[in-house]
């Protein structure tokens, strides 16, 4: 028997040890289930006979009773039929879930109630208030439906994917969502959703966003369904939940005369040409053409004073018209050209060395976001060179010395801007992406 599990099952039900085992055993180690039982059985062991005195009582009360006259058969309507489409919306809305209704998958406030006995909270009822689903911020509509209210109202959907015999997800109740700065910024910006995995609407999101790891909690783009942001991977700590929430609103918006970045990383070749910009496919062009006129033959300039010779520079003399410090020149400033890559330009970045700022007038706290999810935070001052988040950058990771990179924001390449101010480059509380080259 796992100690781990009856240590839990004591300290959430105040349960003696020898009820933990006798519960966990019947539950075959499930926790959750051993739990919903023993509060089903309002706290008694297992072997424990039950108290059938007053069952044999009332059964030999009814033995003696005289067998009364048959009813005769009525029709009548129980039910007009104006209420039919409200008793079947509730019955949908309320059946959803398969699992029984236990203090872990509680469907509404009300469903606490039933662990309250004489005005008096139980020790159940304690459980509920502790594991109870965040009603205040929830939508009780399907998935179709809060995409429609997101799109009217211009707020990202938010949906959790429960697994109730997964205790995590009960402590992401218990210590994420009770969270009074999680609760404001969900009810502030987002169409919030919570299915547990069995039901149907669980069921159904999952067919559509398959996912293994739960608890699962993702932000979804009501216009074209993109799931935008997946947290599973997320320690569900709330400061840095917050955090990273706050720079992803910043950064996007639902205001069709926003433009938003391309949501996730991307990494981009030098050779890939498909996905570069229209700017950045003429500036390999004309690279390019530098570099094979640097290698194939010179330019030739024909003497004014000769207007109907033609010489070739292998072919003709080079006394006939060919100036060859204009040449010579000419190819110095290609090379010259050459040289001044962005590669040389961040070479020429020195790492950081400068205390972080305190927060305060004139500082900012920037994310810097890196492909494999980590995220590092630090905080600038507004008058700081651009070229400061690289030096920042070179300091911290040290891949940024070993290969180049680039710092973008809002499909903004910083290197192009470094000499600005981070005040004037409009990057106050800006989510940065690190993508190495």
């Amino acid at each position: 028997m796992d100690t781990d599990a009856i240590a839990s099952f004591c300290s959430i039900t105040g349960a003696s040890t020898d009820a933990a085992r006798q519960y966990l055993e019947v539950s075959d180690g499930m926790l959750e289930h051993a739990i919903g039982l023993y509060l089903e059985n309002g706290g008694a062991t297992l072997g424990q006979p039950a108290n059938t005195a007053e069952q044999t009582q009332d059964f030999n009360d009814f033995e003696e009773d005289n067998v009364r006259e048959a009813i005769r058969p009525v029709t009548e309507t129980l039910v007009e039929p104006s209420y039919h489409d409200f008793f079947s919306s509730q019955s949908d809305h309320y059946h959803r879930s398969r699992a029984p209704v236990s203090v872990f998958n509680q469907l509404s406030e009300d469903d606490a109630d039933m662990y309250t006995s004489g005005g008096e909270e139980t020790k159940a009822g304690r459980l509920a208030r502790l594991f109870r689903p965040p009603f205040d911020i929830l939508s009780p509509i399907s998935f179709d439906e809060a995409r429609t209210v997101g799109r009217s109202e211009r707020r990202w959907v938010l949906v959790n994917i429960q697994d109730i015999r997964d205790f995590a997800c009960q402590m992401l109740n218990r210590d994420f969502w009770s969270n009074k700065d999680v609760k404001r910024l969900v009810k502030d910006n987002f169409v919030f959703l919570q299915y547990p995995a069995d039901s149907s609407d669980g069921e159904a999101f999952l067919q559509y966003y398959p996912t293994t790891k739960f608890p699962h909690l993702s932000i979804i783009d009501p216009r074209t369904g993109e799931q935008m942001v997946d947290f599973s991977d997320s320690s569900f700590d709330p400061e840095e939940w917050v955090v990273h929430v706050q720079s992803f609103l910043d950064s996007y918006s639902l205001d069709p005369s926003r433009k938003n970045p391309i949501s996730g990383t991307q990494k981009r070749h030098k050779s890939d040409i498909a996905h570069m910009s229209e700017e950045e496919q003429l500036r390999l062009a004309v690279e390019q053409s530098i570099s094979s006129a640097s290698k194939g033959k010179e330019p030739v300039l024909i003497d004014v004073d000769s207007d109907n010779d033609i010489y070739d520079n292998q072919e003709g003399p080079s006394s006939a018209g060919i100036r060859t410090d204009t040449i010579e020149a000419s190819t110095h400033a290609q090379e010259e050209q050459q040289e001044e890559t962005p590669e040389h330009v961040l070479g020429r970045i020195p790492p950081l060395d400068v205390p972080e700022p305190k927060l305060g007038p004139g500082v900012t706290r920037v994310q810097f976001r890196m492909g494999d999810g980590k995220r590092i935070i630090r905080a600038f001052n507004l008058s700081d060179p651009v070229d400061h988040l690289f030096g920042f950058i070179k300091r911290e990771v040290p891949r940024a010395n070993e290969e180049p990179f680039a710092l973008v924001s809002e499909r903004k390449n910083l290197l192009d801007i470094k000499d600005l101010t981070i005040d004037e480059a409009g990057l106050k509380s800006a989510s940065i992406m690190i993508e190495f080259i």
